[in-house]
C-alpha cells in the first residue's frame, strides 16, 4: 500500500504541488502568527513586571476600587513591612523587594505648572534600570534629597530638553498623604522615557529618602514590590503568602502583575480573539480547498480507481491507499512548513523590522518566539484538518462498485 501511495503521489505532481503549497504556507502563517503573539505577550509581561513587580503587597483594601478615594492614606506601617519582609525573605522564589510611596501634586517653574504623579522608591535603581535615561544622571537610594527623574514629555512641558543649572530647579506642591499642602523646591536629576506615552506625560520618580528629608515623611509604604527569580513560581509564592496571612493573622492584600495591569488583560483577550478568528478562517479555507481538490481528483482518477478495483483491491484497501496518500503529503509538508517558519523567523530578525505599539512611546524590533508546544499544536491541527477534509471524497470514491466506476470512466 505504501508503494502504491508513493507512486500515486509522484504520478500526479500537479495535484501534489497544489496540496503542498496550501499545507506548507498555512503552517508557516499560523506558526509565524503564534510566534508573534508569544513575542508580544512576553515583551509586555517583562515590561509590566519590570515596572510593577511580580506581586505588590499593600494594606488591606488598598486594591479595592471602593476605597480608591482613601488609597493615599492606606499605608503599611514599618512594623508590618518588617514582619512581611522577614517572612518572604525566607522564600526560595524571592529575588528582591522594594518599597513604594505614591503621591501626586502640582509641579511648576516660573512660567508653567503641570500635574504630576510621583513614585517614591526605597531603591529607584531597581525600576529605572529598565527605563531609558535620555538626559542627566540616575538616582539611587542614597542620592541627594530632592532629586527627581521626570518623564520626557513632562520635562518637555517645562522646556527642559537639556538639564542645566538654570532649568533644573522646580517647585512641587503636594498634599502628601493628606497632611496639608507642602511646597518644596526639587531638582531635576534626569529625564527618562516611560514605555507608555500617557505615563511619560505625568510620571516622576524620586526616593523615599527625599520624602523623609523634605516632606517630614515618617515612614511606611503604600506597596511592597516583590520580584521573583522566575515568573513560573508566581502561584507557589502566592500560596505561601496566603498561608502566612492566615497563620499570622496579619491584615494585608496583594495583587499579582496580571491583576495590577488590566491593560494587559484587554490586549491579551484581543489577540486571542484575533487568533481564533484567523484560525477559523484558515480552517475553513483549508477544509474547503482540500474537499474541492479531493473531490475533483476523485472524479479525475475514476479510470485509475476502477482499474485498482478490477485487479482485486477491496473498497477498504482502496480507501486505505487514498488515505495514506493524504497522510504522507500532509506529514511531509507540515515538516517543510515548520522548517520554512523557522527561516521566516530568522528573516524577520535579520530585517530588524520595528514598530511602535498603540499607546507606547518606544519603538521595538519585531521578533518571533516558537515553543515546542506551539509547533506540536499547529502540526497536529493541520494534519487532522487535512485528513478530515479528505475523508468524505475518498469514502465516496472507494465505495463505488467496479461496474459503477468503469461506467463513470
Amino acid at each position: 500500500m505504501f508503494k502504491l501511495a508513493f507512486y500515486n503521489i509522484f504520478r500526479d505532481l500537479r495535484r501534489t504541488i497544489i496540496l503542498s503549497l496550501l499545507l506548507a504556507s498555512s503552517v508557516v502563517f499560523l506558526l509565524v502568527f503564534v510566534g508573534y503573539m508569544n513575542f508580544s505577550r512576553e515583551g509586555m509581561e517583562k515590561s509590566f513586571v519590570s515596572s510593577s513587580g511580580h506581586i505588590q503587597i499593600a494594606k488591606e483594601n488598598y486594591f479595592n476600587p471602593k476605597f480608591s478615594n482613601l488609597k493615599n492614606g492606606l499605608l503599611l506601617e514599618e512594623k508590618d513591612i518588617n514582619l512581611i519582609r522577614n517572612e518572604i525573605d525566607s522564600y526560595d522564589e524571592l529575588q528582591s523587594t522594594n518599597l513604594i510611596v505614591n503621591f501626586d501634586g502640582l509641579l511648576g517653574n516660573s512660567s508653567t505648572s503641570n500635574p504630576v504623579f510621583a513614585f517614591a522608591y526605597e531603591d529607584p535603581d531597581i525600576i529605572t534600570s529598565s527605563l531609558s535615561l535620555l538626559e542627566g544622571e540616575p538616582i539611587f537610594h542614597d542620592s541627594n534629597a530632592g532629586e527627581f527623574l521626570l518623564g520626557s514629555n513632562l520635562a518637555s512641558s517645562f522646556g527642559i530638553e537639556k538639564i542645566t543649572e538654570t532649568n533644573s530647579d522646580l517647585t512641587l506642591m503636594t498634599n502628601l498623604l493628606g497632611r496639608g499642602l507642602n511646597f518644596q523646591n526639587i531638582k531635576v536629576a534626569g529625564i527618562i522615557k516611560f514605555p507608555f506615552s500617557t505615563a511619560d506625560n505625568i510620571f516622576a520618580i524620586t526616593t523615599i529618602k527625599t520624602l523623609k528629608d523634605l516632606f517630614a515623611f515618617e515612614g511606611g509604604a503604600h506597596v511592597i514590590q516583590v520580584f521573583l527569580k522566575d515568573s513560573s513560581t508566581l502561584e507557589t509564592f502566592k500560596k505561601k503568602l496566603d498561608n502566612f496571612k492566615k497563620n499570622k493573622g496579619i491584615s494585608f492584600d496583594y495583587n499579582d502583575w496580571f491583576e495590577i495591569n488590566p491593560y494587559f488583560k484587554s490586549v491579551l483577550g484581543m489577540t486571542r480573539t484575533t487568533f481564533m478568528f484567523i484560525l477559523v478562517l484558515i480552517s475553513l479555507l483549508i477544509f474547503i480547498a482540500f474537499f474541492q481538490i479531493m473531490t475533483a481528483l476523485s472524479i479525475e482518477r475514476t479510470r485509475e480507481l476502477g482499474t485498482l478495483r478490477a485487479i482485486g483491491l477491496t473498497k477498504l484497501e482502496l480507501f486505505y491507499s487514498l488515505f495514506l496518500e493524504i497522510v504522507i503529503i500532509s506529514v511531509v509538508n507540515i515538516v517543510v512548513g515548520v522548517i520554512l517558519a523557522y527561516f521566516a523567523k530568522l528573516f524577520i530578525q535579520f530585517q530588524k523590522i520595528s514598530f511602535t505599539p498603540p499607546g507606547y512611546s518606544e519603538t521595538y524590533y519585531i521578533n518571533i518566539f516558537y515553543y515546542a508546544s506551539d509547533i506540536i499544536y499547529v502540526s497536529i491541527f493541520m494534519l487532522i484538518l487535512a485528513i478530515f477534509s479528505s475523508i468524505l471524497p475518498f469514502s465516496k470514491a472507494s465505495k463505488k462498485s467496479v461496474v459503477e466506476v468503469m461506467n463513470d470512466a
